[in-house]
């Protein structure tokens, strides 16, 4: 009885101190404490662990949880170690908390680094992953200590995905909220190594200009985050709105209002960029981390003629480094030349390519390299990227609206109004996005003439790839595949012929420089004339080429079995960052020609 007696007359006075100093009233309201909750508009967390709250769930307000949480700290002050970010904002409101006892695994967790600054680090898409069409973001913690940035803590936010599962029922699933999701963290390198190396994707670190106190203050929170679970959705609360509200509780203004009902990461980079904070931008600096093959088809660029063609020998005849070619080589030129060469076999065996082939030669060069001096050559400064002009803030916005005017013998469709959700197509400029590709969603055009609307297209998804060899004479694979899923129609065939359904495509890719390909590809699509439906089997060849920053085009001509030959060609030329022209010619049985306008939006 005198312990309860004791306790109600201490809980009393602490509250009734309290009260000179602070208002709860006041304090539930205030937007960094509903930012420690993760508040939406409509007053629910968008954490789903009860673990995360002390409250009753079930009666949840972001006051019921400011309550909860200072008797809590009264009532059993190591509660503080699983909420830190918490308690020392209260303490910043003037609320009196007893001291915290010794947090064991904060402060192991905490004092594996002098952490000092948090940047937030751009991966560039993955063809070859639903999950990372649109690239993704982490946060990087720097510490003052670490000597190297891949010693770096690094933090990601993804769905819990089952091994092996379906890209389609991933891609469903992650649509509609099918996935728990949390936040994990892992030394830098170890996401360096999964994006740069084995996926081959380039990264962009934004450091951020952030005050030692606001830097212990998210990773604080950080730590509130990791045994949290929230509901997946791969079009909006993804990894880039939800790493961005982690940076938005030290930011007055938010990164993530208004935002379309889709997030993209280059969207929220792009506002990145454009921030400013206490008066000064956000952004600090920006470091660009290469792949492993940006980094092999830089260096190998820049190799003089004779030393390429000395490295393409020496790669098909694994054994004749007693050529007088290379013997005669000084020995500078022979470390850089084995080590084109050992950049090349490891990217080899990154992809899987005739690895028996290129382990047994990665011994050889080993033993080669053995034979030189010691030290390191001048063949990392040689690859040194600097693509300002790449930076993902620097991309075409994702949406489109468009306008376009067609002329064609015999058709009533005059004027075409577009939509699209993301992201980008072959035509548009490669920044921050894979080279040579296509990733279109919900591409809708309405078409016009005589008063009448009609669909002119609805495609739901349309992917496509070249991956030309950046390598000539090395062993390359110069694959290339389509997948499109919609309807089109095609009145340069006839009034009524439609592709309805499914597009695909598998073929070769050959580069011809650096920005411009030839292709040759299988095709096989569904098609309908005059309400009757077909397969319809064949092929397509075509160039493609990006002339400068500014001007590109497309051209090719197919043939399927049930069709004359179609020759396409478009023209593109950007106006400026949102906006680009395009002029579109096409013959089968008739010709058409076309201009059309997009401005691009997000």
């Amino acid at each position: 009885m005198k312990t309860v007696l004791k306790y109600s007359a201490y809980s009393l006075l602490f509250y009734s101190t309290a009260t000179l100093s602070f208002d709860t009233n006041e304090l539930a309201q205030n937007t960094t404490w509903q930012k420690l909750l993760h508040l939406k508009k409509d007053g629910h967390s968008l954490i789903k662990s009860a673990s995360f709250f002390l409250s009753d769930h079930t009666q949840f307000s972001p006051a019921n949880e400011l309550n909860a949480t200072i008797a809590a700290f009264q009532r059993e002050p190591s509660s503080q170690c699983q909420f830190p970010a918490r308690a020392k904002w209260l303490r910043s409101q003037g609320v009196p908390l007893p001291k915290a006892p010794a947090c064991v695994a904060f402060d192991e967790w905490k004092n594996e680094g002098d952490w000092n600054s948090i940047s937030l680090v751009f991966a560039s898409g993955y063809m070859s992953n639903p999950a990372s069409l649109y690239g993704h973001m982490l946060l990087k913690i720097g510490s003052q200590s670490a000597h190297n940035i891949l010693l770096d803590r690094s933090v990601n936010y993804g769905a819990i995905v089952p091994e092996d599962e379906n890209g389609l029922v991933y891609i469903a699933r992650g649509l509609f909220g099918g996935y728990q999701a949390g936040f994990s963290d892992q030394r830098f390198f170890h996401h360096h190594h999964n994006y740069s190396a084995d996926e081959l994707r380039d990264l962009w670190e934004y450091k951020l200009n952030l005050t030692p106190d606001e830097v212990e203050f998210i990773t604080k929170h950080l730590w509130e985050l990791l045994n949290a679970q929230f509901d997946y959705y791969f079009a909006d609360e993804n990894c880039a709105f939800h790493i961005a509200q982690l940076i938005e509780l030290v930011l007055d203004k938010p990164l993530t209002a208004d935002l379309p009902p889709w997030v993209i990461p280059v969207t929220i980079f792009d506002r990145l960029n454009q921030a400013k904070h206490q008066d000064n931008s956000l952004v600090s600096a920006i470091h660009y981390i290469p792949s492993t093959s940006s980094e092999f088809y830089n260096l190998y660029e820049k190799l003089s003629p004779e030393l390429r063609s000395l490295a393409i020998h020496l790669y098909h005849h694994q054994k004749d480094f007693n050529n007088e070619k290379y013997q005669q080589l000084p020995t500078e030129q022979k470390v850089i030349l084995l080590e084109v060469l050992m950049s090349f076999v490891q990217l080899q065996l990154t992809l899987e390519r005739d690895e028996k082939r290129n382990s047994e030669f990665k011994r050889v060069l080993l033993k080669e390299r053995i034979k030189l001096p010691a030290g390191i050559s001048k063949a990392k400064s040689l690859s040194a990227i600097t693509p300002s002009d790449k930076a993902p803030h620097l991309a075409t916005k994702p949406s489109k609206v468009s306008l376009a005017i067609q002329s064609q013998p015999d058709s009533e469709y005059t004027a075409r109004f577009g939509f699209r959700l993301t992201y980008f197509d072959s035509l548009s400029p490669d920044t921050a996005r894979v080279k040579f590709s296509n990733l279109e969603m919900l591409d809708v055009e309405l078409a016009l003439a005589d008063n009448d609307i009609d669909i002119y297209k609805f495609d739901v998804l349309d992917l496509e790839s070249f991956n030309p060899s950046y390598a000539k004479g090395f062993d390359n694979q110069n694959w290339a595949w389509r997948l499109r899923l919609g309807y089109e129609k095609q009145q340069a065939y006839c009034n009524d012929c439609a592709f309805v359904g499914l597009n695909t495509a598998a073929g070769y890719a050959h580069l011809l420089n650096a920005s411009s390909i030839t292709f040759a590809l299988a095709t096989i699509e569904t098609f309908s004339i005059n309400n009757n439906y077909y397969l319809s089997p064949g092929i397509e060849v075509g160039l493609l080429s990006r002339l400068n920053n500014s001007f590109a085009f497309r051209t090719s001509i197919s043939k399927n079995t049930h069709h004359a030959a179609h020759i396409k060609l478009e023209l593109a030329n950007q106006l400026s960052p949102q906006s680009d022209v395009r002029i579109g010619w096409d013959y089968a049985e008739t010709s058409r020609l076309s201009l059309q306008f997009n401005y691009y939006w997000d």
